[in-house]
C-alpha cells in the first residue's frame, strides 16, 4: 500500500516543476536587420515607473492592453519619482535577441479543470543606444499566443504596433 502512495506523489511532485513555465530562447525565423529606431515625438514616462506600454500606436497602461495582440515595452534603464520625457531622438540598435516564455496551465488541471493547455509569449527584444539620452534603454515587441499560432513579431507588425510614435529602419 506504501509503494502505490509514494508513487502517485513522486509523479504528482515531478509536474509541479513545469507550473511556473519556462522560458526558451529561439530563433526559428532570422531575426529583423534594424540599425535604428526614431521616437518621432517625445514620449513620458510615468512617475515611479520605468516603462510605458504601447499598443496600436498609442501609449497605454498595462491594464489597458491585451496581451493576445502585439504590444511593445519602451523602457528606460532606472525608476524614478518623477516623471521623465525622453525627447525625439534616433537610437541605434546595439543587440536584438529573440525570446519565447511558455506559460503553462497545469496548476488549472490539477485542480480539476482545463487540459494542461500553454500560452507563448514570443518577443523581440532591441536594445537602444543614444548618447544624448543613455537612460533609454531597450524595446520589447510581443504578443501571447496559442502554441501552434505562435511567431515573433514582424518588422511590419512591430511598425503597426507602434504607429506614427516610432520609425523603425
Amino acid at each position: 500500500m506504501r509503494i502505490p502512495v509514494l508513487l502517485f506523489v513522486v509523479i504528482l511532485l515531478s509536474g509541479c516543476g513545469s507550473l511556473p513555465g519556462y522560458s526558451h530562447p529561439t530563433s526559428p525565423t532570422p531575426s529583423p536587420a534594424l540599425v535604428s529606431i526614431t521616437l518621432n515625438q517625445p514620449l513620458t514616462v510615468r512617475p515611479d515607473r520605468a516603462s510605458e506600454y504601447i499598443q496600436y500606436g498609442e501609449v497605454e497602461p498595462y491594464d489597458k492592453i491585451s496581451e493576445y495582440h502585439p504590444h511593445c515595452i519602451f523602457e528606460l534603464r532606472t525608476l524614478s519619482e518623477q516623471a521623465r520625457t525622453v525627447q525625439a531622438d534616433t537610437f541605434s540598435v546595439t543587440a536584438i535577441k529573440r525570446d519565447r516564455f511558455m506559460a503553462s496551465m497545469a496548476g488549472v488541471m490539477l485542480a480539476g479543470g482545463g487540459d494542461g493547455y500553454n500560452m507563448v509569449m514570443s518577443s523581440t527584444v532591441l536594445s537602444l543606444h543614444s548618447d544624448r539620452q543613455p537612460e533609454v534603454l531597450r524595446l520589447t515587441c510581443q504578443q501571447l499566443d496559442d502554441p501552434y499560432r505562435v511567431h515573433h513579431l514582424t518588422v511590419e507588425e512591430m511598425q503597426n504596433t507602434l504607429g506614427g510614435l516610432f520609425t523603425l529602419q
